[in-house]
């Protein structure tokens, strides 16, 4: 159902399933794996560059269903040993906003230096 307690939901799960075939840069992926969940996510968009396949999660080629159950299965079936908690938390570290507008930042500074503007 609909909640606003998701880290409360995420928390009490293993891992989270994130079916979307078509979303840039899922704000629900990296949460999860910002608590250290593994993920089952959709080989499209951002997932491709969030998700480690094989270790901080899984991805399943986009809109086949053979291919969603078959990962559901193998985590049910413990074919798949993510990485630890911690590891998979630090894996979206870099991804948080700070971090982010820190490497923008540095990008435009760069980019200004090249153009002589010392700023």
């Amino acid at each position: 159902g609909v909640t606003n307690q998701v880290t409360d939901a995420l928390r009490d799960g293993h891992f989270v399933v994130v079916a979307s075939e078509n979303e840039p840069c899922s704000v629900s992926l990296m949460e999860a794996l910002a608590l250290g969940l593994p993920a089952l996510a959709a080989r499209s968009g951002g997932n491709v560059d969030i998700v480690q396949d094989g270790t901080t999660g899984l991805l399943y080629e986009t809109g086949s269903i053979d291919g969603l159950r078959d990962q559901i299965a193998a985590i049910l079936n413990g074919d798949f040993t993510p990485a630890p908690p911690g590891e998979i938390r630090e894996s979206v570290r870099g991804w948080a906003a700070s971090e982010m507008a820190a490497k923008y930042n540095h990008v435009y500074r760069q980019m200004a230096k090249r153009n002589g503007d010392a700023s």
